[in-house]
């Protein structure tokens, strides 16, 4: 009902022979309903309509414009109906789905690794292609059809794990889902047309709830740690059902990185070793990077990071990486030469300054633009990000321990270093975790008042002058604008 443009007039009518359900939303247009000769008239009309400001990084599921929903359905338990009537297909498996089951009971006598199992075929067998045209864009292909063609959209994988699943006697249901949306769904009118989006229920026989999404592919882990993304919540079509089902997702998407840097001397060069475990739907994502693109690529845009992070940078031998998919976790080994390491200082001309900062951190932050807000503050939630920094230096110098921890609604990040005379090396570790996934704009001053006090705890830099001499009290906290580098954006 309203734009980012002015609108000079608006005028919207719908014509039906069934009573419809609305509710507005940030607006307080009236309806005019009008009832003759057996059909309904809505209309809903406005005019000189301001042009709105949409505010960044509000979260997804949070409206910002005026809209008006409308609905046919009287409740959720409709819309499961209409649901059931058209995701179900009774008829005989060809020979094509049948040696797919025939094969997975074969190979598999636990249910935990038949569901693993059916869930692979599904996600990496049947390839993803989504047609949003005429009936396709809300019935599923019959499974049949599915497995024949090698390829289907998320109704059509969901149906077909479905499927398999059941005639394993294992309980699964497809669960339409609004992958924007996601808390705000239950709040909103019944209607099929609210999602955007389908995965899978399944029930094991010891009655524990498990989430699939079968457009996923190259997952790890077992049956019941797979990663889902956070939807929130779904429409499962099951008829016992008439409400929005919680999903539930216990992951943390915890990324770790040990580095080690050795300087070459005072003002110099230095080697680089990163050592980065990913967990989870971190590992899920770093993997299909690995699977999707060239080796030669990869190493170019991993080169390519740390020269706009610390100047000129060469490899020393190839990225090597060990996938663990049972645990499914994912790890990679990265070493490197650089130049020059050291940056003239900004306060003294005469000095050096080697600026050490948690790349696994900054990465992922940005520092709010917008002070004054009325939309929500979006969070990245869940995340999970360890960073631990060894800096080993050509000579022996003198450090004070350093400790800080911020523990804010919305996050969490602590920092300590240490120095080790023996090894002459400076021991960073930095630990920072999402405590939710949006600030609410009550908090939100609050919020930006822990954000900006992190912004100036979470860089170390050292200080030399221009002769490699080292200077006292050198060791300090900067201030370090969040960077994001976005690998492979």
């Amino acid at each position: 009902m309203n734009s980012t443009q002015y609108i000079n007039k608006l005028s919207i009518h719908i014509f039906g022979k069934k009573k419809l359900h609305h509710k507005a939303y940030n607006t307080e247009i009236e309806v005019i309903h009008n009832y003759s000769k057996g059909i309904n008239h809505y209309e809903w009309k406005d005019k000189n309509i301001p042009a709105i400001l949409l505010e960044d990084q509000s979260p997804s599921w949070y409206i910002q414009n005026a809209i008006i929903i409308v609905t046919e359905y009287n409740s959720w338990s409709d819309v499961i109906n209409w649901g059931e009537n058209i995701f179900t297909f009774n008829e005989p498996l060809n020979i094509d789905l049948e040696e797919v089951i025939k094969k997975i009971k074969k190979s598999h006598s636990e249910e935990g690794d038949r569901i693993r199992a059916a869930l692979a075929f599904v996600q990496n067998e049947i390839r993803y292609l989504a047609i949003h045209s005429g009936i396709g864009g809300y019935k599923p292909n019959s499974p049949n059809k599915v497995v024949k063609q090698r390829f289907g959209d998320c109704k059509d994988k969901s149906v077909l794990l479905t499927e398999i699943l059941k005639r394993m006697g294992i309980k699964a249901y497809p669960t339409l889902v609004n992958t924007t949306l996601q808390q705000s769904v239950p709040d909103l009118p019944p209607s099929p047309k609210l999602f955007d989006h389908c995965i899978v229920k399944v029930v094991d026989n010891s009655g524990n709830t498990l989430w699939y999404d079968p457009t996923l592919t190259n997952q790890g882990g077992t049956y019941d740690n797979i990663y889902l993304p956070d939807y929130r919540y779904g429409l499962v079509l099951d008829n016992e059902m008439n409400a929005m089902d919680t999903i539930t997702n216990f992951g943390n998407n915890m990324v770790e990185t040990f580095s080690t840097l050795k300087l070459n001397e005072m003002g110099k060069g230095a080697e680089l070793e990163v050592r980065t475990h990913y967990y989870e739907g971190e590992a899920d994502f770093i993997r299909a990077v690995f699977n999707n693109n060239n080796k030669n690529i990869i190493e170019k845009e991993l080169i390519k990071f740390y020269t706009q992070t610390y100047g000129a940078t060469s490899s020393i031998a190839p990225p090597v990486f060990v996938d663990d998919t049972l645990k499914n976790e994912f790890s990679l080994l990265e070493r490197y030469k650089i130049d020059s390491i050291w940056r003239p200082s900004v306060e003294n001309i005469n000095n050096l300054n080697l600026s050490i900062y948690p790349t696994n951190i900054t990465n992922v932050l940005t520092m709010p633009n917008q002070l004054e807000r009325l939309a929500p503050y979006a969070l990245s939630y869940p995340m999970v990000r360890k960073q631990n920094i060894k800096v080993i230096l050509p000579e022996h110098i003198q450090i004070r321990a350093e400790s800080e921890t911020i523990n804010s609604d919305f996050f969490y990040y602590d920092f300590s270093s240490n120095y080790d005379a023996k090894s002459k090396t400076i021991n960073l570790k930095y630990y920072y975790k999402s405590q939710d996934d949006h600030v609410p704009v009550s908090k939100f001053k609050e919020f930006y008042k822990d954000m900006v006090k992190l912004d100036r705890k979470i860089g170390y830099m050292i200080f030399i002058n221009k002769d490699g001499d080292f200077l006292n009290n050198s060791i300090s906290f900067n201030v370090i604008r969040f960077v994001g580098y976005s690998f492979f954006s």
